[in-house]
């Protein structure tokens, strides 16, 4: 791979790296939702969707990791 094609897939990977980030923050601020939900609510409808939710932007963040892991197996 050329130097031209690295250098575009090193540009792939840090808006990769943006993004993971911004999901992050979210990630937080839901949680911090949750923690301030009363423990009704918690335990309820609202607190499941807050959970389902952040358990899949975990998941696609470990999903941008592989495809990070993928993308430098590639420059190798």
């Amino acid at each position: 791979m050329n130097k031209n094609r690295r250098n575009r897939i090193v540009e792939i990977i840090d808006q990769i790296n943006d993004v993971k980030n911004d999901i992050d923050d979210i990630i937080s601020e839901e949680r911090d939702a949750y923690d301030n939900l009363p423990e009704g609510f918690q335990t309820g409808v609202k607190g499941d969707k807050i959970e389902s939710a952040v358990a899949a932007m975990e998941s696609s963040n470990e999903s941008l990791d592989k495809a990070i892991a993928k993308l430098n197996e590639a420059m190798k």
